[in-house]
């Protein structure tokens, strides 16, 4: 990564991992490390981010996966009568906002 003026450029998508499009001077703390927040995502959600998009994928579901779709479900209205923002979880996790609306509308309807 080069700087000149205030303005960085990546020279490689290597550098460029985890960044985006800005206008402007980053400072240090703008820059988001993907991977170290999904970690960080499934520690405290308690379940990894691949089990979440196998059991919200299309398709049918084992038992086990249908299991597992209720206990992400119910983790994550638990999340959000926390004051979760599950707005900001999707572009986390890769999962659509409106297929996490929808798990929100079946968990509340299962309790």
């Amino acid at each position: 990564m080069s700087s000149s003026g205030g303005w960085s450029v990546v020279s490689t998508a290597r550098d460029g991992c985890g960044v985006v499009a800005h206008r402007g001077v980053l400072h240090a703390d703008d820059y988001v490390d993907i991977v170290r927040l999904a970690r960080a995502v499934e520690e405290r959600l308690g379940f990894r981010l691949d089990e979440l998009r196998t059991v919200y994928r299309q398709g049918r579901k084992s038992a086990c996966q249908l299991e597992l779709l209720a206990r992400i479900d119910a983790r994550l209205l638990e999340l959000r009568e926390h004051g979760g923002n599950l707005e900001l979880l999707a572009p986390v996790t890769g999962v659509d906002r409106k297929v996490i609306g929808r798990a929100m509308a079946r968990s509340r309807i299962a309790t």
